[in-house]
């Protein structure tokens, strides 16, 4: 299965993430875990991206994430950070509990396209030890 991450692909009107409902034309995005508002998602062959679309400021987007999203047994998930410069202790410690929820199914989470500058953060913070980095 393919979803197109900035598109409502499904007729349904279900986000692909959380399966809410997100209206027909989906352009607003989904009000319950924010697919398209702040993030991306594509669902590859079983592996899970997740795209922010920006910076990770605020903690509030990721904790909807988190309460939406629940992986699959075996989960591969992906953090493509590649538009991230920065991220904020509280939005930090939001993605240390993707991690525990992703590695809780026995699932596989991976950080992708780490900007040099939030790399430092990881190293310094030794966050680097608890996830696996793809550049």
């Amino acid at each position: 299965m393919s979803i197109n991450p900035t598109t409502l692909d499904d007729p349904s009107g279900r986000c692909p993430v959380c399966a809410s409902a997100v209206g027909s034309s989906g352009g607003g995005g989904c009000p319950r875990c924010g697919w398209l508002s702040w993030f991306n998602w594509d669902d590859r062959d079983g592996v899970q991206v997740l795209r922010p679309k920006g910076d990770l400021l605020h903690a509030e987007p990721l904790q909807a994430f988190l309460q939406a999203f629940m992986p699959t047994p075996g989960a591969r998930f992906v953090a493509d950070l590649a538009e991230v410069q920065y991220v904020s202790s509280a939005a930090l410690s939001k993605l240390l509990g993707l991690r525990k929820r992703v590695l809780g199914v026995k699932g596989r989470i991976v950080l992708r396209n780490v900007h040099p500058d939030l790399w430092e953060v990881f190293r310094v913070t030794r966050l680097d030890t608890y996830f696996e980095v793809e550049n």
